[in-house]
């Protein structure tokens, strides 16, 4: 585990224990292995959904899976509105890694679309989370979600500085961010829970617009 790594987890956590530390091992193994064996599949895959769809509802989405003799066994969606749905395409590049050193056992990891989520993570200003309505969740391909909840896939309650970031959160941010240094997750939550908790929820106009009179 490098300098950057321990820092992070000692900003995340405090302390970490030995068994987090192991997790953090476990869980990087698992987000490394899918960016280098699996990652553009996943890309294509987000994007195939994206245009069945007609607009993008997520740039990540929670997946779990057991690790049996270095393999993905049983992979299924990490939320149970969206099982049985086409975000379960996402699922099939996890069916192609091999040679996991990740301890056996149970996983849960957000799969991640990572041309679209570094744009995202680019805006200098963040949207209100906008929940799935019972509206978008419609038949698409004569699938439905079958369940409407007040949530969306991605763990947007990360970058809400009214909601604490669990342990196990932690330890997923670190490994993310970790796996892929260019999307600067840790960096970019920290500023946006600082600038949410300093200025309020809400839409905030990039700093230099100006409104065109009516």
């Amino acid at each position: 585990m490098n300098e950057k790594t321990l820092t992070l987890l000692r900003h995340w956590i405090e302390p970490a224990p030995p068994g987090i530390v192991r997790l953090h091992e476990d869980l990087l193994e698992i987000y490394q292995a899918l960016r280098q064996q699996s990652q553009e599949q996943i890309d294509k895959a987000f994007d195939g959904i994206s245009r069945k769809i007609g607009f993008v509802v997520a740039t990540s989405v929670p997946a779990a899976f057991d690790i049996k003799d270095g393999a993905v066994q049983s992979p299924q969606m990490g939320a149970e509105h969206l099982k049985g749905t086409l975000f379960e395409e996402l699922l099939r590049p996890l069916g192609s890694l091999k040679g996991l050193k990740a301890a056996a056992g149970h996983y849960n990891i957000h799969l991640i679309w990572l041309a679209a989520l570094r744009l995202k993570l680019r805006t200098d200003w963040m949207e209100p989370a906008h929940f799935l309505s019972p509206r978008v969740i419609s038949a698409v391909q004569g699938q439905l979600f079958t369940k409407v909840v007040s949530d969306i896939p991605e763990p947007v309650h990360w970058f809400d500085p009214g909601i604490a970031i669990s342990e196990m959160d932690a330890v997923q941010i670190v490994a993310i961010d970790t796996a892929y240094p260019e999307l600067e997750l840790a960096n970019q939550i920290a500023a946006y829970r600082d600038r949410l908790r300093t200025v309020g929820p809400g839409v905030q106009e990039p700093q230099g617009a100006t409104r065109r009179p009516l």
